[in-house]
């Protein structure tokens, strides 16, 4: 499957809402939006982009904090990939150069994802 035809994809472009970049720093952008969500759960969800825009691969780190996200852990699906990543105490992600990563979250490590 390609990512024109994902429908975890297609879902953050059709069903998603409040979308705002909440970082920019050092050569790293997140962006954040909220899936329209069918379940009251569904509604602490958030989307995440990430991009490096540096000419080298990197691992980025940012806490949950520094993007105004309540709680402590959140369980991260890749969407490009369409795997559950296991839950994290911060985004922490290795990019390639000019690389980026797309990922649902769920606070608190719940297992409510896919």
């Amino acid at each position: 499957m390609s990512l024109p035809d994902d429908p975890e994809v297609i879902a953050i472009d059709q069903r998603s809402f409040e979308a705002h970049q909440a970082l920019s720093s050092g050569g790293t952008v997140v962006w954040l939006s909220r899936p329209r969500a069918a379940t009251p759960s569904g509604r602490e969800d958030w989307y995440l982009a990430v991009f490096n825009l540096r000419p080298a691969a990197r691992t980025i780190d940012v806490s949950w904090s520094a993007l105004s996200l309540a709680g402590r852990r959140h369980a991260r699906r890749d969407l490009w990939t369409r795997r559950n990543v296991g839950s994290a105490t911060l985004l922490r992600v290795r990019l390639d150069a000019h690389g980026a990563a797309l990922y649902r979250l769920h606070p608190d490590g719940g297992s409510r994802l896919r």
